[in-house]
């Protein structure tokens, strides 16, 4: 497994998903559906949950169900148009107050999964920090979920600053693997949707360490991973999740805010994805680069660019997304690691001269050298540096 797409609020979700599997097999593994994106009831713009569910089966695909609970915590959060028909909640949404609230949101979410027929993910709650009361709240939600649903997915949501917690992070993620979980769902959460995200090395270690721990009792996920997933699967996760929005690549605050009724979602990702830098650049500095340098972008960025046609650039960028992590998931742990590192070594010389080529600044240090420090920070943990 490698790549799950996950949900969109545009109306495409089913039908580029299924005809990417009937063109290319294999190269969707499967969807993550979202309350936050998919209606249970349709209207005259998207189709219903059963709709869409039954389309990606047809077409042969896996389909879990993320309840996006930690979402109440994001500052601003007020995109409710579509997740408040799921009912979710037996009383006020986002109320996990007590044992019984909590008891009852884990049950409405297992209860939708499986009416649905898709795989449940777990709830659970926002953490800006490893400690305190929603690291235990946190794990609360976990706990249920497993004794209703031993297969559920435990999720594993926190903002930067809760992935870079060191030690306290590792203690946490020790509690949720002494539940044996057979899957988990690792989400950074972002404040915003800057692609390239401002980065910390520590976050990235702390998401590969945490990696690390739960593979070995089941599936790891770095849902909206995308290229920045790729140190965690080196370090164990089986997949990552992407799109072509950029709400799909990371998750940040900005996604779930209040929308216009009428928005049909957010934007196209139209900028080629080049990936030996792991990363995009404009589409006009793209045409600039293979005018000035054609066999250094079709080195960085096999085939045709598609600077105006979304759906074969988004199937472009998953084929060479699964290369990547298909590449490092054949590999054990130290060689994987090894592997990736040559990888951002090697992109990290080639940023500048294709930056040159196309007349624009390096972004070396936005798409590599934060991801590559976390990286080496792992591999040190690990003893191999």
């Amino acid at each position: 497994m490698a790549v799950l797409v996950e949900d969109s609020p545009r109306n495409n979700l089913a039908s580029w998903a299924s005809e990417t599997q009937g063109v290319e097999p294999g190269l969707i593994d499967g969807v993550v559906l979202s309350p936050f994106a998919t209606p249970v009831v349709g209207n005259s713009y998207k189709q219903s949950a059963a709709q869409t569910v039954d389309r990606l089966h047809d077409a042969g695909l896996d389909v879990w169900l993320d309840p996006g609970t930690h979402a109440h915590g994001m500052p601003g959060v007020g995109d409710f148009r579509y997740y408040d028909g799921w009912d979710l909640w037996g009383g006020t949404s986002g109320d996990l107050s007590s044992r019984a609230t909590q008891r009852d949101h884990v049950s409405r979410v297992l209860e939708a999964a499986a009416r649905l027929q898709v795989k449940p993910i777990a709830p659970s709650v926002l953490l800006t920090s490893a400690t305190g009361a929603n690291s235990v709240l946190a794990a609360s939600l976990a706990e249920e979920a497993l004794r209703m649903e031993p297969e559920a997915w435990l999720t594993v949501a926190g903002s930067p600053a809760f992935w870079a917690d060191g030690t306290d992070l590792d203690a946490f993620v020790g509690v949720l693997a002494q539940m044996n979980p057979q899957g988990a769902c690792l989400v950074v959460v972002r404040p915003t949707a800057d692609m390239p995200p401002a980065i910390h090395p520590s976050e990235v270690a702390g998401i590969c360490r945490t990696a690390r721990s739960l593979e070995q009792f089941g599936h790891v996920h770095v849902s909206h991973g995308d290229y920045l997933g790729l140190p965690a699967v080196a370090a164990g996760a089986a997949s990552v999740g992407s799109g072509w929005d950029i709400r799909q690549r990371v998750c940040n605050y900005t996604s779930y805010v209040a929308r216009d009724p009428n928005a049909t979602g957010g934007g196209w990702l139209k900028r080629p994805s080049f990936a030996g830098l792991f990363g995009t650049i404009g589409r006009g500095d793209a045409e600039r680069l293979e005018r000035q340098s054609v066999t250094l972008s079709r080195r960085l960025h096999p085939g045709p660019l598609h600077p105006d046609a979304p759906k074969e650039a988004f199937v472009h960028h998953l084929a060479n997304l699964k290369n990547l992590i298909d590449a490092l998931v054949d590999l054990d742990f130290e060689p994987a690691y090894r592997h990736l590192d040559e990888l951002y070594d090697r992109a990290s010389i080639d940023w500048p001269a294709a930056a040159a080529a196309a007349d624009i600044d390096s972004l070396a240090s936005h798409w590599i050298d934060p991801l590559r420090t976390g990286l080496r920070a792992y591999g040190h943990d690990e003893g191999w540096v």
